[in-house]
């Protein structure tokens, strides 16, 4: 039976199980930051919750829930309030990977953000050899839109970036 996956805003008391995807090196290999410690984690979800009262509000880091077990999270960040744009991201902890637990979090940001958010774009980018996450943008209605050649410096390293891109008009 596929696991109930549900959004919220994250929440005092998360801390734990934020630990437990973004001090994985496995989880964070392919994004820009490395693995957080605890500290990290505090002050992040201080960052988190405290969105939550901006007015007006530009970026929503909802935690995804499996089974009421958070799981991970989901980043809509705008890049313009006049063009409507904001870019997608996300993080799921791997013993939660291969469940559809990401892709059915993207997707429920993707519904929540062209329509009560009333943005028009969503963008996200990911790492070529990252087949997991494209596989998750794809099944979120994402469409590969091209390729950034060395796009991101990452540990010394010149990487490509895959652009995926939806549209409200494309629900």
């Amino acid at each position: 039976m596929a696991p109930v996956v549900e959004l919220r805003e994250h929440r005092p008391g998360d801390e734990d199980a934020i630990v437990a995807w973004a001090a994985s090196p496995a989880v964070t290999r392919y994004l820009t930051f490395g693995p957080m410690d605890v500290g990290q984690v505090d002050s992040w979800l201080a960052d988190v919750i405290a969105q939550a009262d901006e007015v007006p509000r530009r970026d929503w880091t909802f935690a995804a829930t499996a089974d009421g077990q958070l799981a991970g999270c989901v980043v809509v960040s705008t890049d313009s309030a006049e063009h409507r744009r904001a870019e997608v991201g996300f993080a799921i902890a791997p013993e939660h990977w291969r469940r559809g637990i990401a892709s059915r979090a993207v997707g429920l940001a993707v519904t929540k953000a062209l329509g009560e958010l009333g943005l028009h774009r969503l963008w996200a980018v990911c790492d070529p050899n990252n087949i997991g996450s494209q596989r998750v943008l794809e099944s979120a209605g994402f469409v590969r839109e091209g390729r950034l050649r060395d796009d991101l410096r990452l540990d010394g390293v010149w990487r490509d970036s895959l652009v995926y891109g939806v549209l409200r008009d494309d629900l």
